[in-house]
């Protein structure tokens, strides 16, 4: 029986140490009928020379001319896939072998799944396992009012509901993924294979360290906001507003404390508290410390 196409998407802007890691982890799935896309997001290392000389006739290439970013990049990309079912990759990150194989089995065999995903393992620039398990099963209630994204490296979702979101949202920078996932649950289920079929690596240049515009991160509430307009899910849950702003100051105030930001946190992390004053979002508060620096802490000490 013939398998369906799998398209997979690997944006990639300088991981040039990385980025063949994750191509090899494609083309070596058990998994045979995989479109792989790349998109050379206008890179200045020797990404374009890899992708030309070594995989010209493997995978097909799209080049950027100027940087678009991780969004634009996949929105240019997403009506080049040709498979049944889509993925994207990070360029530093990669699957186990049998990945693609046991989440095709799933989206097959379920026809209301729109999208599986699997476990994760943590692995830090050589690839040496730091945490197992690190992802869990997606709820749409606890997603929205914390703001936490459950899904990690190797979702697979059908490629017809890109056409219902018109793939991913340009106007969302920081938090895209969980934009994505939330807008497509309204028509479909989540399926988590607990299983680690895929590693998410934790380097110095992660895109947690990034320090992001007070611009950028007010477009966390913009994204709240939209949901309640256009997702039928989150109309359900709109009494729990405030809650849900809360958890989005306070995310705000986490990356204002990776910035060292510390009167832009203070100022969020109060508006957080006075719109919703309980003690839940104390705790909250208590655990950006902790989420702020815990990776800084663990690049460190190299754990």
């Amino acid at each position: 029986m013939k398998t369906p196409l799998v398209s997979i998407v690997i944006p990639t802007f300088n991981r040039i140490s990385y980025l063949e890691i994750a191509i090899e982890s494609i083309f070596k799935q058990s998994y045979k009928n995989i479109q792989l896309i790349v998109v050379d997001d206008a890179s200045t290392d020797n990404t374009t020379n890899l992708l030309q000389d070594k995989y010209r006739s493997r995978l097909k290439l799209i080049k950027n001319n100027i940087n678009l970013g991780q969004v634009k990049s996949l929105n240019k990309a997403w009506p080049k896939c040709k498979g049944k079912y889509v993925g994207y990759l990070s360029s530093d990150d990669y699957l186990h072998s049998s990945a693609i194989a046991k989440l095709v089995k799933i989206l097959e065999s379920h026809a209301h799944v729109i999208c599986a995903y699997p476990d994760n393992e943590l692995v830090d620039a050589t690839g040496k396992i730091i945490k197992k398990n690190v992802c869990r099963k997606f709820f749409y209630k606890s997603s929205f009012l914390s703001l936490e994204c459950p899904i990690g490296v190797g979702a697979l979702f059908r490629k017809s509901i890109l056409k219902k979101t018109n793939g991913w949202n340009e106007r969302n920078m920081l938090l895209p993924d969980l934009d994505f996932w939330l807008s497509i649950s309204q028509y479909g289920k989540f399926f988590f294979v607990k299983e680690v079929l895929a590693a998410y690596r934790f380097h110095k240049n992660s895109g947690i360290y990034n320090k992001h515009s007070l611009f950028i991160l007010n477009q966390i509430p913009e994204m709240i906001n939209k949901h309640f307009s256009v997702n039928k899910l989150a109309k359900k849950f709109f009494e729990n507003k405030d809650e849900i702003f809360a958890s989005a100051y306070l995310l705000i105030a986490r990356h204002c404390l990776r910035s060292f930001d510390f009167k832009m946190a203070f100022i969020y992390s109060k508006k957080a508290l006075k719109i919703y004053p309980k003690a839940s979002t104390i705790i909250k508060i208590c655990r950006n410390f902790r989420y702020a620096f815990s990776p800084i802490i663990r690049m460190l000490l190299k754990i």
